[in-house]
Order: C-alpha cells, then structure tokens, then sequence
C-alpha cells in the first residue's frame, strides 16, 4: 500500500534533516521511495543539496527548479506530478508552513 508522509514546520525546524533520514531509512528497508522538496517560501537548506547522495541511495528526489539558484521563485516542477501516479511504496513531501502542501 502506497503511503504519504507530509512534515511541515517552520522555518529552520529541521524538516528536510528528517525528511532526508526518514528516506534513507525507508530505502534500507527496500521500500521505493520518493522525497519531494515543496519548501518554496525562505528555504534554509534544501534537500537538492543532498541530491547526489540521495540518488545513489535510490532515494528520487524532486525538488524546485530554481532550488541551489541564487533565484527565489514559488515555483514548482511539474515532475512532481508523477509522485501521485506512479507505483511509489512511500512519498515523503516537506514544506514551510506557509508553503504549497498538496
């Protein structure tokens, strides 16, 4: 059965810290995950600072395109589209408290 996890917080509350182990963890018990980064209002720090890691963990990271940009803009990719549709065991999605949750 397909889960979702959605860890909203404020600004700095360590949302993608936990998001990141919380993947990390899921894949280690063999499970598809997908971590989806909607933190588009004052990012701290961003999960695609951790991409490389997480891709070679088996961890599909979707996340912002103006995400490691110097470029501030409430955009979301519309890959992240396929988190809904495709054969995922566990999504994980993260954003502010005055961001896009869906």
């Amino acid at each position: 059965m397909k889960k979702t996890y959605v860890l909203i917080g404020n600004f700095g509350s360590g949302k993608s810290e936990i998001s990141i182990n919380f993947a990390l963890n899921a894949r280690q018990e063999d499970k598809k995950t997908v971590l989806v980064d909607l933190d588009i209002v004052n990012p701290y720090f961003r999960s695609a600072e951790r991409k490389d890691m997480l891709e070679e963990n088996g961890v599909k990271l979707h996340y912002p395109i103006y995400a490691m940009t110097s470029v501030e803009a409430t955009s979301i990719p519309p890959d992240i589209y396929s988190v809904f549709i495709d054969n995922v065991s566990l999504t994980i999605r993260k954003g502010e408290t005055l961001g896009l949750v869906g």
